[in-house]
């Protein structure tokens, strides 16, 4: 039959859903004549009511489906899994006996593929966790400083002496301000009990502990380098000058010059700290060693800034406050220095700057690594895939064997 406008006429379908639905649950020995006859129901209904006939036909497959129409869906014998597991050893053993070129190829290229891209994330892994280990990560910052050398902005981490202290006392955002040097950590011997041993020192103020967690096992926070003279070990360094970690009170001769009252001890430095030492010294200290204004003048940089701020800080309205500081406290002298805050956390991976602006650092190692991780197992899938592609004709009668066991199609 024809309309006017030149297209056949369509015969009408039941829905698609529900005949589906229908061919799923339904026995095999019932499928074809019920299908018959709702089909046959629906076409009549449709001469009337199309709208009506979808609905009766969807109605009426949910009626039939009942446990007498409903087909098991479990094999009336399943297979004994440790048959089949026996049978699969049998024949990986029989392949590799009579394929070993294949087996070889299919083993090295997956297993390698596998071991590559397990070591990088592993490697990732500890990139990522790089100092996001301190309690505070989300409010400790490091000051770094824009310095206009007129052909361009540097970015360094170096800072004035007073600019802890500053910061501390002048900007009510700041809960703690911390002065280490970080970035000038010295070899030293220390002795004790006529035991001598080579060791890292790393300078902090008396507030160092309350911004970073290295976790204390003796002495506390307020007292550990309360003192000029305090000294604050690791715990593998006491254990290798004392034999203990109960040291509190015990004297360490330092570079054979001076004595230190040891005040408190910690776990050893976590691997995922980008700061590595083995004991501490007031940066009140570090003052007298060096000797000279230049640690305590605006007008000189050396050691590094770190603030704790108090929670709800707006950073960036935090960062234009503080941008004429150093400004501020030299005149003429230093007006091409501008002070700001970074998260300390992001700055191992975040450490690169070009022309004041942040451009990289090794997070792009980071995601480099991690596509190559990604290319070698796509590789080396494909490539198992390709080869077990091309043996599948060899394994004809293995899955015959199987199927003849009783093994279903997941299994297969």
């Amino acid at each position: 039959m024809w309309f006017p406008g030149g297209r056949k006429h369509m015969k009408p379908s039941p829905p698609k859903k529900a005949l589906q639905f229908l061919r799923w649950f339904c026995r095999e020995d019932y499928v074809e004549e019920i299908e018959g006859d709702l089909t046959e129901i629906f076409e009549k209904q449709c001469e009337t009511s199309p709208r009506w006939a979808r609905m009766k036909f969807t109605w009426s497959v949910i009626r039939y489906f009942r446990p007498e129409f409903i087909k098991a869906f479990r094999s009336i014998n399943p297979v004994n899994p440790f048959i089949m597991i026996r049978h699969n050893l049998l024949i990986a053993y029989r392949n590799f006996l009579r394929y070993k070129s294949s087996f070889f190829i299919n083993l090295i290229g997956l297993s390698s593929g596998l071991a590559c891209a397990l070591l990088i994330f592993l490697w990732v892994n500890d990139e990522l966790h790089v100092d996001q280990f301190h309690e505070n990560r989300d409010r400790l910052y490091q000051v770094r400083e824009n310095v206009d050398q007129g052909t361009g902005l540097i970015t360094r981490t170096s800072t004035s002496g007073p600019m802890a202290e500053a910061l501390a006392t002048e900007f009510p955002e700041v809960e703690y301000a911390v002065t280490t040097t970080q970035d000038r950590m010295p070899t030293n011997v220390v002795s004790a009990e006529n035991k001598d041993f080579k060791a890292v020192c790393l300078y902090a103020s008396r507030d160092f502990f309350r911004l970073f967690s290295y976790e204390l096992i003796q002495g506390t926070k307020d007292n550990a380098l309360s003192d000029k003279k305090s000294i604050v070990l690791t715990e593998d360094l006491a254990m290798r000058l004392f034999g203990t970690t109960d040291v509190l009170g015990k004297t360490v001769e330092w570079q054979h010059r001076k004595d230190f009252k040891v005040t408190g001890v910690i776990k050893n430095i976590p691997k995922t700290s980008s700061v590595k030492f083995d004991f501490i010294l007031s940066f009140e200290e570090f003052k007298e060693e060096e000797g000279g204004d230049w640690v305590t003048t605006w007008t000189s940089t050396a050691p590094q800034t770190f603030v704790l701020v108090r929670p709800g800080t707006d950073i960036d309205q935090f960062n234009k406050k503080i941008a004429d500081l150093v400004r501020t406290k030299t005149g003429v002298y230093a007006n091409h220095r501008t002070p700001f805050i970074v998260r300390y956390s992001d700055s191992y991976l975040y450490s690169r700057y070009e022309n004041g602006v942040q451009s990289g650092g090794r997070i792009e190692y980071v995601r480099l690594f991690s596509a190559i991780a990604v290319f070698i197992l796509i590789i080396a899938c494909i490539n198992f895939m390709n080869l077990s592609t091309a043996r599948a004709s060899r394994r004809i009668k293995e899955v015959g064997m199987k199927k003849s066991m009783g093994a279903r199609r997941g299994t297969l």
